[in-house]
């Protein structure tokens, strides 16, 4: 962790999260406790822009959001921040993940032999999954 990390557009992250390479996974944006959470949801995600990370932490010492800005549309409360090895596996599985809707249906088990309803329902599935 390193604190008021300094990002390319003369800002400061107040606090930068990283790997045991030293590759940034994270950051997270302090807030006042009498600062509402919300407030910082937009500095938090512009610094994770500027940094190239996938995961914002938000805290004012009382409560914890986090977001994952590739998956998550909002910030959700969280009960601690993760620890380095958890955001490394987070990292890791989103970084292999791949959309259901790239993998092809086997039609030897679904959607042969006239049965193309299952194809069909696969497919809206997997379409639903990628809408969140």
């Amino acid at each position: 962790m390193r604190y008021e990390y300094p990002l390319d557009d003369g800002g400061r992250a107040d606090y930068a999260l990283f790997d045991r390479q030293g590759r940034a996974l994270a950051v997270l944006e302090a807030k006042s406790t009498s600062v509402s959470l919300s407030a910082g949801e937009a500095q938090g995600r512009r610094y994770a822009d500027l940094l190239d990370v996938p995961f914002i932490f938000l805290s004012n010492g009382e409560e914890i959001w986090f977001c994952d800005k590739g998956q998550d549309a909002h910030f959700r409360r969280i009960e601690t921040v993760f620890s380095q090895d958890d955001l490394a596996r987070r990292k890791a599985a989103r970084d292999i993940r791949r959309s259901p809707l790239d993998i092809p249906i086997d039609s030897r088990i679904a959607g042969g032999g006239g049965r193309l309803h299952q194809s069909a329902c696969i497919e809206a599935v997997c379409r639903e999954i990628v809408n969140g």
